[in-house]
């Protein structure tokens, strides 16, 4: 096994945390999200069947109902958002491969060697992971 694999293996994991990571966090926003809705046909279920009744439990009602209509509004305005947005784009300065000739014959030599496609292009970015793009 070579230091490639261990290295593809330790990056799909790392992957696969940050995935699972981001799942979690988002079943716990929709679990908060739901919740407050959930609450809310709870007490109208049980208003309905003539528990919870009076004045203070139509009134604890139509609070937990209207705190959960707010919620779920609030969580369709994150959503979208979060739907929308885009990631930044990193400026970059292309190199022509006229203007830097050693470089683009050192890349294909390192493609060749490690067996993988030469890129296209090559432009230099401030981004320190530019090399996921």
């Amino acid at each position: 096994m070579s230091g490639i694999d261990v290295g593809e293996e330790l990056g799909a994991r790392a992957a696969q945390a940050r995935a699972l990571s981001l799942l979690r966090i988002r079943s716990r926003a929709l679990a908060v999200a739901i919740l407050p809705a959930a609450v809310a046909v709870v007490l109208f279920a049980a208003g309905a069947q003539g528990h919870l009744a009076g004045p203070a439990w139509d009134t604890v009602r139509w609070s937990v109902l209207g705190f959960a209509v707010v919620v779920l509004l609030v969580t369709v305005l994150v959503a979208v958002s979060v739907a929308r947005a885009r990631p930044a784009v990193s400026p970059t300065v292309p190199v022509p491969e006229e203007g830097a000739p050693d470089l683009y014959r050192l890349v294909r030599d390192l493609a060749d060697r490690l067996d993988v496609p030469a890129p296209s292009a090559i432009a230099l970015t401030p981004d320190c992971d530019s090399w996921l793009e």
